[in-house]
């Protein structure tokens, strides 16, 4: 709430649905969206969540700090290009 309230043009969360339930994770991930959409916020998430990066507008995949893959959530979970981004999805979903 306090890195809202002043409305700022970019907001970076680190993992912010890590320690919440389902319900609770959704509703933060909605706030999110609110934000982007009403607010124009720029919100730089970096999770591990693949349901979280789904509802973003535009995903990087980072390895050891390079980003291997950049594009809309959909084609980059269908079609990953990178053999690393390959292997984290078939972990991960």
């Amino acid at each position: 709430a306090r890195a809202i309230i002043t409305r700022p043009a970019l907001v970076l969360v680190d993992e912010p649905t890590g320690a919440l339930d389902s319900k609770s994770a959704r509703l933060l991930l909605d706030r999110f969206e609110e934000l982007n959409g009403a607010q124009r916020t720029t919100i730089l998430m970096v999770t591990h969540s693949a349901k979280a990066a789904s509802r973003a507008s535009r995903v990087l995949f980072m390895d050891q700090g390079v980003i291997m893959e950049e594009n809309k959530p959909q084609a980059l979970f269908d079609n990953p290009q990178s053999p690393r981004l390959q292997s984290f999805l078939s972990k991960v979903l």
